[in-house]
């Protein structure tokens, strides 16, 4: 069977990303071969990452970012552009 479409080595963003929903978004993605550019209010060590995604964490970074705080939101943006590249994607938080 072929793959209708591939995520593999496209980087997301996704905003919320550390709940219960937005960790699991985030782990289906990064199973699926994306980078996944976690935009947080609180920062997470790479400890807490490997912990929280067990296997995923060289696919899986976190970025300090209130989507309420448009420097930060820049600020964030910077840092994982220069870490990785334009994203291709995002998922924004939803409540």
């Amino acid at each position: 069977m072929t793959k209708a479409f591939s995520i593999e080595d496209r980087i997301a963003v996704v905003t919320g990303g550390l709940g219960q929903l937005g960790t699991q978004f985030c782990k289906t993605l990064a199973e699926g071969g994306a980078r996944v550019a976690i935009f947080s209010r609180r920062p997470f060590s790479a400890e807490q990452i490997a912990e929280k995604f067990p296997g995923l964490s060289d696919r899986i970074r976190v970025y300090v970012a209130s989507v309420t705080d448009k420097e930060a939101l820049e600020a964030a943006t910077g840092q994982l552009i220069a870490d990785w590249d334009v994203p291709h994607m995002a998922r924004p938080h939803q409540k």
